[in-house]
């Protein structure tokens, strides 16, 4: 785009989620330049607790592309992300008893919003949010 984009008030619903549901994300997104345009909001997400080494700090859990925003417009922008996607693959190799198949381990997830290539891991965007998984 040939344009300038800004996130504001990320927030997620609902905030506590089990096997089953759904997390959606809403974001501002603020067109910030002085040419119309649309972008594509990502939102990655960081299991901090969690008995696997995951194949990244962060992993993409969805993204959805704007329309087009005029110059100083705004609009708000929907990610909704599944919360399987918080579980990790065990073998049941590891003496822990459990059957093989997808674990969804209880405790906090950290959602991070922003566009392609943004920021740094530590804070990938500047907006992050969490939920919990129960």
């Amino acid at each position: 785009s040939y344009t300038s984009f800004d996130l504001t008030n990320l927030s997620a619903t609902p905030l506590s989620v089990g096997e089953n549901d759904n997390v959606t994300l809403r974001v501002m997104v603020h067109n910030t330049g002085a040419m119309h345009g649309a972008t594509v909001v990502q939102v990655y997400f960081r299991v901090p607790v969690s008995r696997v080494v995951r194949i990244g700090s962060y992993q993409l859990g969805g993204f959805t592309k704007t329309p087009t925003i005029p110059a100083g417009g705004s609009v708000e922008a929907r990610v909704v992300i599944p919360s399987k996607q918080f579980a990790y693959w065990d073998d049941g190799q590891n003496d822990n008893g459990v059957t093989p198949g997808w674990t969804l381990v209880p405790g906090p997830v950290k959602l991070f919003a922003g566009f392609a290539g943004f920021g740094t891991w530590d804070a990938p965007g500047g907006l992050m949010t969490q939920v919990t998984v129960v």
